[in-house]
């Protein structure tokens, strides 16, 4: 049928791709494709048509048909990304899975003019990707308290506001349980106080039981702000963030009355997005816990007690994989030894 569709010009070779590709068969068969299969059809398929040439079965070009492929503006599957997966990706759809590795090696040899122009040609591709202005897609969501769960400190309004009363500490909202892409996005929290009562939230974004983002505000007095708490979601774990665990959580110490009017969400897709990406914690003493020999001062910091013992420990906070510098700003105005401990677990010391 679709040889017949190009012979006639009713088809491209690339219109017979999307068509195929976007079919309810491709579809449902696409799961099974191992990572070299989708590899090999992104070559053949994504600006390297050149390959059609010597790469079995080339259906037309054995009859001298001649097509007119021009780009594609959809992509059914991967793209190349690394200009040495050219020639691999190349070798295993000519000779097929085999154990002979001569096999490659002598079609590679064969071919490796063609092989060389079409590396250069994704390194080309990659250098222009590099030297163009990140396009960034944003769109903003305003009505996600609705979608929130209400915590044991709160009643909801009628007006659709969430207020916590003072004197009860703990969760004021939390949720609402959503998937989010890799990107840059923000969390904001408008929040209105009415009293002269101090008090102390928590804002949090976090993906199950991995934390993403966190800030502490201190208010004291009537006002009405709203609060941004930046994160992001990196491509590098986005197997690990498939579920759709994403939630915002306020929390107060119960110091005085607050009333959430919204949580909002904007949305950020990035053309470029970082494969991994850090907290967004602006200082972990507010997730940290004195011990015998540590005292928490008014102005937040910590101080270690002229006795021999842990001051602080926590936050047992799960992070995404990845490798972190963990940095102490201190004073000392006497001569001593500290030690500084970095551990996974109970009985795991990473540094």
């Amino acid at each position: 049928h679709y040889r017949r569709k190009l012979i006639d010009g009713e088809f491209s070779i690339l219109g017979v791709r999307d068509d195929i590709a976007l079919s309810e068969e491709a579809q449902e068969t696409l799961a099974e494709l191992t990572l070299q299969e989708r590899r090999g059809r992104a070559c053949l398929w994504q600006g390297l048509e050149d390959a059609l040439a010597f790469i079995v079965p080339p259906p037309l070009a054995r009859e001298g048909v001649v097509l007119d492929a021009p780009p594609s503006l959809r992509s059914a599957f991967e793209e190349i990304l690394v200009p040495s997966e050219v020639h691999s990706i190349l070798a295993y759809n000519a000779v097929g899975e085999t154990a002979d590795v001569g096999a490659y090696g002598l079609w590679a040899k064969t071919y490796q003019d063609p092989v060389a122009a079409m590396e250069r040609r994704v390194s080309r591709s990659l250098e222009l990707r590099r030297q163009q202005t990140p396009r960034s897609k944003r769109y903003r969501l305003d009505n996600l308290l609705a979608a929130m769960k209400l915590g044991a400190t709160a009643t909801r309004l009628t007006d659709g506001a969430v207020k916590a009363r003072a004197g009860a500490a703990g969760v004021i909202v939390f949720g609402p349980y959503m998937p989010l892409e890799p990107g840059q996005h923000s969390a904001i929290f408008s929040l209105r106080t009415e009293s002269s009562d101090a008090l102390c939230l928590r804002l949090e974004v976090v993906h199950g039981d991995i934390l993403f983002a966190h800030r502490e505000l201190r208010l004291q007095g009537p006002s009405q702000e709203n609060y941004r708490l930046e994160f992001t979601v990196p491509s590098g774990s986005q197997e690990l963030l498939r579920k759709p665990n994403f939630e915002f959580r306020l929390s107060t110490d119960g110091g005085g009355a607050v009333i959430c009017e919204a949580v909002m969400l904007e949305v950020g897709e990035d053309a470029d997005v970082a494969k991994t990406a850090h907290p967004s914690v602006a200082n972990w003493f507010a997730l940290l816990t004195t011990e015998v020999s540590g005292k928490r001062c008014e102005d937040g910091t910590l101080l270690a007690l002229p006795s021999s013992g842990r001051v602080f420990f926590g936050p047992y906070c799960k992070l995404l994989p990845g490798r972190y510098a963990l940095t102490f700003e201190y004073r000392s105005e006497s001569n001593g030894e500290v030690e500084l401990e970095v551990g996974a677990g109970t009985d795991s010391i990473l540094a």
